[in-house]
């Protein structure tokens, strides 16, 4: 017994040393060419606040769905009490995500399902050692390292699969709990861990063990629901923006055989020696040969490979559009039959988390842990070299592109910010109002970009294609838009009431005097950017097509508009006439009304030029039931004119009043008559190109205006989160991290001293004895 306690010890000891080598060589090598170059990474989605202190990035990281990451949480925790810079938190966390991470978890997956075979010694660790790099350094690892808590799941899985199927077996309900908390990485991580740990407990038939460790999970995670409880508005109505614009996005190019390799539309995101078809699928796809083929080998009896294999087909097949069979293609899209039942149900705000894209983070591990066991199988053949060899060179040439490049192709370069941004920053971060760039040049783009509060304003400033030039701007009117200072590099503003307040090189920063940090005022709709060049005072302002956005008691007028506009206006501002909420459903592709957004770069054009306009999109002959009361209406079309756009109507059986849409980009009102309703008025739509209406307004013609505009002031604040540059609410922090915590401390202790209850109760019990 103790010559086995001992060579347990020595073994694990060995283990431990040769998983902390391969952690460190790893990330190295993946990414060889920024080692010994700390610095900020600009990547494709992330811009790090650079100027921030460690406290001030720690509060501005700390927040849902990254504080659901309990690796992310650990290093912002080193960060908050200074042991790391913020820059070197960026810098160090693109080696550890899910370079680093992901070795240990494949090697004591791996060792565990080797051990489980009765497998010891040097081939064990061969076998780990070898799958744990590969598994680190895949293309699917490489891609997910562009989001620290997508890379964290996809590192952890293993160990997922591995420490679900132990804990089943063993009956260790706290064991499961952990597992599943440290693997709920994200709200996709979440559910995919569910998955796995249901399917794995209908698999071992532990649903006691499942239930037993669903009360220790919740406290284990008590600061995510906490935070979901009191940011739910905000993260339902961000869960919805995230589905409109992700939802129906084009996955049928996922051929299968880009799917069993782990790889879907990122195809094109890592070059696979692309035009050698010898390199490009018979090498790649030995390993998955390897996995599938070698089952057949293995025995099944009290064995998660049946499950493995499940796992690792049901994804790839899940996720998977085409099937090419020699001059054949069958098409599967087994998910779109799953989207178009729950599209239209409480669920739609959610489907984003179970599309191809993500779903294929899944893929990997359990062909990796397949192979393990496979690999396993084949040393007890005395085959083990010659497998190994082939599968460590097939999958690595597969791997090695991304590799070689040292740095994902050039998307990983660290930046070293220069001492002029530092300066600047540290002279902005008192500010309390927002930040207009003029005229700055490549060499400090992406740092002015990052700059605190702040706010682009050529989004805006080309509102209904103004193109305007930002000399024609007023003191006031930047006031109204939150603006505090104007950042130019070489360019002189020609606007009163902008000094000069700190320069440096050819970089010059003026403050506005006009400034105020609150506005108290009425709020005035415009219906054109030149509009607002008239101010003569600072007053809380909206473009015309938001007013229905805010009660109208706090409207103030109208500048300029059109007749309709100016009716539409004011029938709000009186009765609180609003657009017609049109009954609509969520549809792929706009083939009736629908809110759903088919993305276009047409339709990118109007959201940029349009900020938060809510519109629906047709694109067929279509028609709606308007469900209003019977009388007689004024109709009011607001639209935004395409080229090439439909016709818009409104039908009550036997006549009609309409508007034709083909036009220029522009946001329109258009009074287009009166119209009559029975009991039968529709909308209607005659055109085959995307068109979209911004809303129906119906106003009795027996309603007449009293002429009232009494208005309720009300104050706005700059906020740089705003495409509008002020919000009607003061900025608050999202940041709960303090709150959270403190729960999650509490929550934590109490199952602690659950778990432990008898040997405390022991413990006291010896204690009050002596006493």
């Amino acid at each position: 017994m103790l010559k086995q306690t001992l060579r347990f010890t020595l073994s694990l000891k060995l283990d431990l040393a040769i998983v902390t080598v391969l952690t460190v060589i790893t990330p190295i090598i993946a990414l060889h060419s920024i080692v010994g170059k700390p610095g900020f990474i600009f990547d494709r989605d992330y811009y790090p606040p650079f100027y921030a202190t460690p406290e001030r990035a720690s509060y501005a990281l700390s927040c849902f769905p990254l504080d659901m990451d309990v690796f992310i949480l650990f290093m912002d925790g080193l960060m908050r009490v200074g042991i790391l810079s913020f820059m070197m938190f960026d810098y160090i966390g693109q080696f550890i995500f899910p370079f680093a991470l992901a070795v240990p978890s494949m090697y004591f997956a791996s060792r565990y399902l080797l051990r489980k075979t009765g497998l010891y010694g040097i081939r064990v660790i061969l076998i780990s050692a070898s799958l744990a790099f590969l598994y680190a350094i895949s293309p699917t690892a490489f891609y997910f390292s562009h989001w620290y808590n997508y890379a964290s799941f996809y590192a952890f899985l293993p160990a997922t699969i591995t420490g679900a199927d132990y804990a089943l077996e063993k009956g260790n309900y706290l064991l499961l709990a952990i597992i599943s908390a440290v693997s709920s990485t994200d709200p996709r991580g979440f559910v995919f861990t569910l998955f796995i740990v249901l399917t794995m407990t209908l698999y071992k038939r532990g649903f006691y063990t499942f239930l037993k460790s669903v009360i220790p999970y919740l406290l284990l995670e008590s600061r995510v629901f906490l935070y979901l409880l009191l940011g739910h508005s905000y993260y339902s109505q961000l869960s919805l923006d995230i589905e409109s614009g992700q939802l129906w996005i084009n996955y049928q190019t996922y051929s299968i055989l880009e799917s069993m390799r782990g790889i879907g539309v990122f195809n094109p995101d890592v070059t696979f020696y692309t035009g050698n078809l010898f390199f490009f699928y018979p090498i790649s796809f030995i390993f998955i040969e390897t996995g599938i083929l070698g089952y057949l080998f293995l025995k099944k009896r009290k064995s998660i490979s049946t499950y493995l294999l499940f796992l690792y087909l049901f994804t790839v097949l899940f996720i998977t559009s085409t099937v090419p069979l020699g001059p054949f293609t069958i098409t599967l899209d087994l998910i779109y039959p799953l989207l178009h039942v729950l599209q239209n149900t409480f669920a739609y705000g959610y489907l984003w988390i179970i599309l191809p894209t993500y779903i294929s983070e899944m893929v990997m591990a359990p062909l990796f842990l397949l192979v393990a066991m496979v690999l396993g199988e084949m040393s007890k053949r005395k085959i083990l070299l010659p497998v190994l060899v082939m599968v460590l060179v097939s999958q690595g040439i597969f791997s090695s592109p991304a590799v070689l490049s040292g740095n994902y192709f050039g998307e990983y370069v660290t930046h070293d910010p220069p001492p002029i941004m530092m300066n600047l920053a540290d002279f902005l971060k008192g500010s309390q109002g927002d930040v207009a760039f003029l005229g700055y040049g490549v060499g400090y783009s992406s740092y002015l970009d990052d700059l605190p509060h702040d706010l682009d304003p050529y989004g805006f400033m080309n509102h209904k294609q103004a193109s305007l030039p930002f000399t024609q701007v007023s003191a006031e009117e930047l006031n109204a838009l939150g603006f505090q200072y104007v950042v130019t590099e070489g360019m002189k503003p020609n606007v009163t009431n902008l000094i000069p307040v700190w320069s440096e090189g050819n970089i010059t920063v003026y403050k506005n005097m006009d400034f105020t940090y609150e506005i108290n005022s009425p709020v005035y709709v415009y219906t054109s950017f030149n509009q607002l060049l008239g101010l003569n005072k600072s007053v809380n302002v909206l473009p015309e097509y938001l007013m229905y956005s805010i009660s109208p008691k706090y409207l103030g007028g109208i500048l300029g508009g059109n007749q309709a506009e100016r009716i539409a206006f004011l029938y709000y501002k009186e009765y609180g006439i609003k657009p017609v909420s049109l009954e609509v459903k969520h549809l792929p592709y706009p083939t009736n009304f629908t809110d759903s957004i088919y993305t276009t770069y047409e339709i990118l054009d109007v959201e940029n030029a349009y900020p938060y306009l809510f519109f629906y999109e047709v694109g067929n002959n279509s028609f709606l039931n308007l469900n209003v009361s019977q009388g007689v209406y004024r109709v009011i079309f607001e639209y935004v004119s395409l080229p090439g756009g439909g016709v818009f109507s409104v039908f009550n059986g036997t006549t009609s009043v309409s508007v034709n849409t083909n036009s220029s980009m522009n946001l329109n009102f258009y009074c287009a008559g009166e119209i009559r309703d029975s009991g039968e008025l529709q909308l209607r739509f005659t055109g085959d190109s995307i068109s979209l209406l911004a809303g129906v307004i119906l106003i009795p013609v027996n309603l007449k205006l009293n002429g009232t505009m009494n208005a309720v002031p009300i104050t706005s604040y700059p906020n740089s989160g705003s495409l509008l540059g002020r919000s009607f609410s003061e900025p608050t922090s999202m940041s709960h991290l303090d709150l959270e915590l403190s729960l999650n401390g509490v929550t934590t202790l109490a199952l602690m001293l659950f778990v432990l209850r008898k040997h405390i109760i022991k413990w006291i019990k010896e204690v009050t004895a002596h006493i």
